[in-house]
């Protein structure tokens, strides 16, 4: 950092030559410079390089505006509730691929506390946890992890990555320059190749929303010495809300295989009572993208916490969603609220989803939720996995096993949205 043209700072770099500078036979030259790009592209995006012999001044060159800043495609999801634990997404598109045993360093905004106890490593390649071969590893303590820093996560890619295919056409569109081989290269190998991907972990959010500049996330791509290979530090974060007291979504499955029957348990906790001015009428969960509807049956759906106001479930054969009436004018009291379920998982040949989350509204009109008074992402689950991770017994989960007594005090309501369907029609 130094000063040129009286009071303009400039950040550069200084370039000496060895004996006997540059000639007319050296030239052109190119000079490659690790440099910290800015948040935004400045207003003044100009380029200044100045030639120099002995502290004399013998030429310059301006660039306008040769670089422009674009930040990596990315996401974070959460329910917007005000120091709650939450389920967290990050999604995020890889234009520039990711080199084995790379990194995915996540910032979170200053009050947030994440933690990997929970972790679930989404559509990334590998398996989570174990100490050998391919996997997906998450650590909240590092040595480029500033002491105490609790809103910091770095996932690692401890995966030997593949080569990939790529057309000759793409390669140079990047400024690559392949060897002369045909239409077709072999392009890596890559931890990550072009593609969208997510994970989720858990994390609770601070009693009040952080001030509008420092209320982003950063989610930055790193390769196996952590340097930058992409990332976005203007990733939106929740203008967080006390509107409701409700923390601690959690979601059970069954062994999840492509194209089968899963069977589901979500719990959340319910910390002040949610009075009837609030005019919560439905509890809304929809399924991920590709998932399809599992409930057949009244006895499919079972409520675990029957001190809830809730006097009937119903749901569409063809939608993956299912709604819980709430008690015309009824108080929803604080305490755990717990629903099992079944859903069909996507066909291997769609895949899972990206990102892949539940969502749970509640609602003030059915069956179109336009007017939500919460929406609460909750992190899916992977294939050839199994998770308990709420308050719902795993022997009771199966909603099928129960029998018709499972649904004592449920209503079939599906002939009533066919009524109203006719209506309209």
């Amino acid at each position: 950092r130094y000063r040129k043209f009286g009071s303009i700072i400039y950040s550069g770099a200084l370039v000496n030559l060895g004996e006997g500078g540059l000639g007319p036979q050296d030239v052109p030259v190119m000079v490659k410079l690790a440099v910290l790009t800015p948040a935004v592209t400045p207003k003044r995006n100009d380029w200044y390089f100045l030639l120099g012999l002995r502290g004399v001044d013998t030429a310059w060159g301006r660039v306008l505006n040769p670089v422009t800043i674009q930040h990596m495609d990315a996401t974070a999801s959460y329910a917007p509730l005000k120091d709650s634990i939450v389920d967290i997404t990050v999604t995020f598109t890889v234009f520039y691929p990711v080199p084995p045993r790379g990194y995915v360093r996540v910032t979170a905004p200053p009050g947030y506390n994440l933690t990997c106890d929970g972790f679930r490593k989404g559509s990334l390649p590998g398996i989570f946890g174990g100490d050998r071969g391919e996997r997906v590893t998450c650590a909240t303590e590092d040595a480029t992890i500033p002491p105490g820093a609790v809103n910091q996560m770095l996932v690692g890619l401890d995966v030997p990555g593949e080569t990939v295919a790529m057309p000759l056409d793409i390669m140079q569109a990047d400024g690559i320059v392949p060897p002369a081989s045909g239409d077709v290269v072999l392009y890596g190998p890559w931890a990550l190749n072009r593609g969208r991907y997510s994970f989720a972990f858990p994390g609770r959010t601070p009693p009040d929303t952080p001030p509008v500049e420092d209320n982003v996330w950063r989610v930055f791509l790193l390769d196996s010495e952590k340097r930058n290979v992409d990332g976005s530090n203007q990733v939106t974060a929740e203008v967080l809300s006390s509107t409701v007291a409700i923390s601690s979504f959690k979601l059970s499955w069954s062994l999840a295989s492509p194209g089968s029957m899963v069977d589901l348990g979500l719990t959340f906790r319910i910390d002040l009572p949610i009075l009837p001015e609030l005019r919560v009428a439905i509890i809304q969960i929809d399924y991920p993208a590709g998932f399809q509807q599992g409930v057949r049956k009244p006895s499919d759906v079972i409520l675990h916490t029957p001190g809830m106001p809730v006097d009937k479930w119903s749901w569409i054969a063809d939608q993956a969603s299912l709604w819980m009436h709430i008690r015309p004018n009824a108080t929803i009291p604080n305490g755990t609220f717990a629903v099992s379920f079944a859903a069909i998982t996507p066909s291997r040949t769609v895949g899972m989803p990206v990102p892949n989350q539940f969502v749970v509204s509640l609602c003030e009109d059915f069956p179109w939720c336009e007017y939500p008074v919460l929406q609460a992402p909750v992190a899916g689950f992977s294939y050839g996995t199994t998770g308990q991770g709420g308050d719902i017994p795993e022997e009771t989960m199966n909603p099928a096993a129960q029998g018709g007594n499972a649904a004592v005090g449920a209503t079939w309501s599906m002939l009533t949205l066919l009524a109203v369907g006719l209506v309209l029609l």
